[in-house]
């Protein structure tokens, strides 16, 4: 994978079927977030890879679609596709974090 377009994010406040927040129940350290990211395949020249991100940050700002995911109850976020490939990492770290110290086995 060699880039990333934007990501999207479910509100902080995620709501589990009982109807508590995640940190409600004990599970603190547990990152309450669900994303969604676009990604190229490597070697996608980085003219390409700017266009793609600069129309999927104008469709995020648009206020139809923005009032379409604040019905979902989504939170959209957008950035450059370094500042999601940061994310992306920073994510995997606590990942790790929560399957070491829950012991979650391989799968």
């Amino acid at each position: 994978m060699r880039s990333i377009f934007a990501k999207l994010s479910c509100a902080t406040a995620l709501i589990l079927a009982a109807g508590m927040p995640v940190r409600a129940i004990g599970q603190d350290g547990f990152t309450e977030q669900v994303w969604w990211g676009l990604a190229a395949p490597a070697g996608t020249p980085d003219t390409m890879v700017r266009r793609l991100n600069a129309e999927f940050v104008r469709l995020f700002r648009e206020a139809k679609f923005l009032d379409y995911m604040e019905s979902q109850y989504l939170e959209t976020v957008v950035g450059s596709p370094e500042s999601f490939a940061k994310f992306m990492r920073e994510d995997r770290e606590r990942a790790g974090v929560v399957v070491r110290k829950y012991n979650v086995p391989r799968q």
